[in-house]
């Protein structure tokens, strides 16, 4: 039962401070959701909506990661003498953004992908000729002082000549140091050196100077940036251990945390009622996709938009995108079509600015939304706006489009759902454990995939298979069952079409469980719960 808003004497603004964070700061709002949700339960004496099902989806995905830890295989020892593995401080992804510079030009366009894992960088700027003095990398890795540190790479050239030094950058001052170049045959040669820190610092790698020769571009690959004053052969960055605790964390928590905002959510709707939490949800999508805009024309290489991806607050830009998308979809379902078009609009930027591809697939499906629901209503201008925000975007960002097509038809992710799902055929019932998938891949990865480094499974229910197995899948199934129930009886299209959206779409990226997505999923449901006649219309 929802208590009237008349027996609580809190602020309408304050309680609407949740949802303007939402968008922004996720944490916060689950963290006032929780608040909220002990109170109704220990106080108030509310029972918990949906009890059984989130304890069942809890018990079944600790018990899942529980077993899955059991079976795991210790890591091995080293043993008296033996020499310890060698470690590469740059990942796969760490010289995705190798390019030249010069004092005049600056910077020039990203380096190129090849398709066996090699970068392409040209000795020259393309606009105005001027060669560049340096080819480097923008990241920054950690190392001690007094210890030696080593730079290698393999790399092929087009001239018949060539040489440079590294330079072990460190904030401030170039460290230059002539790299031994030695001819591995076939067009192929390896380049490395060795420096000692004067002091704890960071170093920036790779970092190309005093470029000598008659080629024309340098085409680098499997760079290893390792302790120790010796080359060894590349090895592949190995991302750290994950702990078990905080895995059975995210499995008790994650359900934990979708059953406060469930009961919470449906107290501050009915509080406030769904018109002005659909505001307020307005006002923090406007907020974190103005910092977007400024992370955006920050950005140095901000002229050459499709090589910069705005995150905002969140961990990489696919859930920037996506927060925006399913927060805008909430807000449809929440407040209608008209101000729904004003979420749109907002959220088509933040999808611009994210630069991903499914979040601008699902956006295309929430412009259609809503342009079907105005002309419904012969809103005539703003469908126009819907139309011209839709035209605008999709000129801009048509190519995305198809990268998405070829993105989908590459090889190397279906060879990554290949390997993934063996995975799950050797562990069919408890998976390998939560937070296991990019390890795993690391040590069986096919030699044909390009891929090195994967940070999840590019499906997210593939990767619920794979780290909880079968168990992991039935707890999702019985919380999801329980959506469709509620779903079908309220006959909640709207609703269901909005989350059928973002399921839809983590088919193809891992989203889904997101803070920003997750609690906006939850929210929907609350909406059908609070207001199930405006679902079907």
């Amino acid at each position: 039962m929802v208590l009237p808003a008349k027996k609580h004497r809190f602020s309408r603004w304050a309680l609407g401070i949740p949802f303007v964070a939402l968008p922004v700061f996720p944490e916060f709002f689950a963290l006032v959701a929780v608040v909220i949700a002990l109170y109704l339960w220990l106080v108030v004496r509310e029972k918990p909506l949906w009890l059984g099902f989130f304890v069942a989806q809890a018990v079944l995905w600790s018990g899942a990661h529980w077993f899955a830890g059991q079976q795991a295989e210790p890591s091995p020892t080293p043993q008296a003498g033996e020499a310890e593995a060698v470690q590469n401080l740059i990942p796969a992804h760490g010289w995705a953004d190798l390019h030249g510079w010069n004092s005049q030009d600056h910077a020039g366009p990203w380096a190129v992908r090849q398709p066996d894992g090699f970068w392409r960088v040209e000795r020259r700027h393309p606009a105005s000729g001027r060669p560049f003095v340096e080819i480097l990398s923008g990241q920054l890795y950690p190392v001690s002082a007094g210890n030696a540190y080593t730079l290698s790479l393999l790399f092929r050239h087009d001239g018949s000549q060539v040489s440079f030094d590294f330079s072990f950058y460190i904030p401030g001052a170039h460290q230059p140091v002539p790299a031994r170049i030695v001819d591995l045959g076939g067009g192929l040669y390896r380049a490395y050196a060795s420096y000692h820190p004067p002091q704890d610092q960071r170093i920036r790698a790779p970092s190309l100077v005093n470029l000598e020769g008659d080629w024309n571009f340098l085409e680098i690959g499997y760079i290893q940036l390792e302790p120790g004053p010796v080359a060894h052969a590349y090895v592949p960055f190995r991302p750290p251990e994950q702990n078990w605790l905080n895995g059975l964390g995210w499995a008790t928590g994650t359900p934990l945390l979708a059953m406060a905002t469930l009961q919470s959510g449906r107290f501050l709707l009915a509080t406030l009622g769904p018109a002005r939490v659909a505001r307020y949800l307005l006002v923090g999508l406007a907020v974190h996709a103005a910092y977007g805009v400024f992370q955006y024309l920050s950005h140095p290489a901000s002229s050459q938009v499709s090589q910069v991806r705005v995150m905002g607050h969140d961990p990489n830009p696919n859930t920037f995108g996506h927060t925006g998308l399913a927060v805008a979809l909430l807000i449809v379902l929440l407040a209608g079509f008209r101000l729904g078009v004003w979420a749109a609009a907002v959220s088509g930027l933040m999808v611009f600015l994210s630069g991903s591809r499914t979040a601008l697939v699902g956006w295309m499906a929430l412009m259609a939304t809503v342009g079907v629901g105005l002309a419904g209503r012969l809103k005539v201008y703003p469908l126009v706006l819907v139309a011209l925000i839709a035209a605008l975007l999709l000129w801009s960002q048509g190519h995305r489009l198809n990268e998405l097509v070829v993105n989908l038809t590459d090889q190397t992710r279906w060879v990554i759902y290949a390997t993934l799902w063996q995975a799950f055929i050797s562990h069919p019932w408890s998976g390998v454990g939560i937070g296991s998938v990019p390890a795993y891949f690391l040590l069986n990865r096919p030699p044909e995939t390009l891929e090195i480094f994967i940070p999840h499974a590019h499906n997210a229910y593939l990767q619920l298979l794979v780290e909880l197995g079968l168990l992991g899948l039935l707890g999702f199934a019985l919380v999801l069952y329980k959506i469709a129930e509620v779903l079908w009886k309220a006959r909640a299209w709207r609703a269901a079409l909005a989350m059928g959206i973002i399921l839809s779409l983590n088919l193809f990226d891992n989203t889904l469980f997101y803070a920003g997505v997750y609690y906006s999923l939850w929210l929907m449901a609350v909406a059908v719960l609070i207001q199930p006649d405006r679902m079907t219309r």
